[in-house]
């Protein structure tokens, strides 16, 4: 159980906590969607370009975990 909590903790967390760290980053400072409603395009410009940086910052992440044998497991 401890071996299981301590994978899924390094995998699951550094992988989230970059990922994250890049979508709030780039919601925050695109101009306008931070003040925008779900009706508005650029809301959902701004969360789909959140998504897209926070995938490719998370890419060399997880790279970097699965060669070093840390897997996702689920």
């Amino acid at each position: 159980m401890r071996r299981a909590f301590k994978q899924v903790l390094i995998a699951e967390g550094l992988s989230i906590a970059v990922m994250e760290t890049f979508e709030v980053l780039v919601e925050v400072y695109t101009p306008g969607v931070m003040s925008s409603g779900l009706s508005s395009p650029i809301f959902w410009l701004g969360m789909g370009l959140a998504l897209s940086a926070g995938f490719i910052a998370a890419w060399p992440v997880n790279y970097w975990l699965v060669g070093k044998g840390i897997r996702h497991v689920h």
